[in-house]
């Protein structure tokens, strides 16, 4: 989650974030392929991701980023994982 915050925030490339926070976290090579594999999933599906959650939320959507990209992680790891 905290690489789609900096990608998000810092309008940095998403392989950037991963390498800067995989190597201040220590983050393990299994790990980090699956960190991988979410992170970029939901940067590459994000408009159908926000669909799904959409027609789904039956209030206004958060306005929360932080719950936004959780809700987008969960439903990407639910649909093509």
């Amino acid at each position: 989650m905290k690489v789609l915050e900096i990608v998000g925030r810092e309008q940095i490339l998403a392989v950037q974030a991963m390498r800067k926070t995989s190597s201040e976290m220590g983050v393990e090579d299994r790990d980090r392929a699956l960190a991988n594999e979410i992170v970029f999933g939901v940067l590459r599906n994000r408009i159908l991701l926000d669909s799904f959650i959409e027609q789904l939320v039956t209030r206004a959507l958060p306005k929360d980023k932080r719950l936004m990209d959780i809700l987008r992680m969960g439903f990407y790891q639910i649909l093509f994982m």
